[in-house]
């Protein structure tokens, strides 16, 4: 039996910042930051909360902090944005 994906509370700078690694795939800490135009520090508050809710992956190296979507946060992208799936990018 298919297990169903059940939704989660976001808030609306989540969606955004889930949006945002949606589209580029992967991102460095400041760069999101700028693309965003919100500061380094509630885009770092932003990225632990969706890494602990499992939605995202951070890599650390010599160049930056590295974030993408992991496995449910692409799942939740599918629920949250159908309309991404007719685009070909899943």
């Amino acid at each position: 039996m298919k297990k169903t994906f059940e939704p989660m509370q976001l808030s609306t700078s989540e969606a955004i910042v889930l949006q945002q690694l949606h589209e580029d795939g992967e991102d460095d800490v400041s760069l999101l930051s700028r693309q965003l135009g919100l500061p380094r520090g509630r885009i770092s508050a932003l990225v632990n909360s969706l890494k602990q809710k499992g939605l995202l992956i951070i890599n650390h190296d010599y160049q930056g902090t590295w974030v993408r979507l992991s496995r449910k946060g692409n799942r939740l992208i599918a629920y949250l944005w159908p309309e991404m799936q007719l685009r070909g990018i899943y």
